[in-house]
């Protein structure tokens, strides 16, 4: 009787870890998408706080606006022109989805494409095109990269 109880104990304690490592998966999960989602709203409101959660210097862009936005901002040296940077960056993007009447309830079927330990990619349908949100995943979030599939 007491190895039964030994092994159902073992199985006790193993499916509790498994449920807690299936729970902490799927809460990374949903909170990597809505991190993105997040982001996303507040670039296209025009929301200046959005520039906390980007990693400017490393932000890969290039299929999206036509350049690499990191390569530029680390080329700027003074406080001031960084600061004009973001705001001039996330100004465009806001009256870039006025300007195509876009908003939030066009980006559909959100998921993860990608996830590791380091970064994870998440993927957004818009308007008959993916696009894809890159994040560290190392110490706080970031954005680093927007790009169209």
């Amino acid at each position: 009787m007491k190895k039964n109880e030994e092994k159902m104990i073992f199985i006790s304690i193993a499916v509790i870890i498994a449920v807690i490592a299936l729970m902490f998966f799927v809460r990374s999960k949903v909170e990597d998408i809505e991190f993105c989602r997040i982001v996303l709203l507040r670039l296209i409101k025009g929301n200046f706080s959005a520039q906390n959660y980007i990693d400017w210097e490393g932000l890969k862009t290039k299929k999206l606006v036509g350049f690499d936005v990191g390569q530029g901002y680390s080329s700027l040296s003074s406080k001031k022109d960084r600061e004009l940077f973001r705001k001039t960056f996330i100004k465009g993007f806001h009256f870039g989805f006025n300007k195509g009447k876009g908003g939030m309830q066009d980006f559909t079927n959100w998921r993860t494409v990608e996830k590791g330990l380091q970064q994870a990619v998440i993927a957004a349908d818009y308007k008959g095109k993916t696009i894809l949100f890159t994040i560290s995943r190392i110490g706080e979030k970031k954005l680093t990269g927007i790009q169209w599939q």
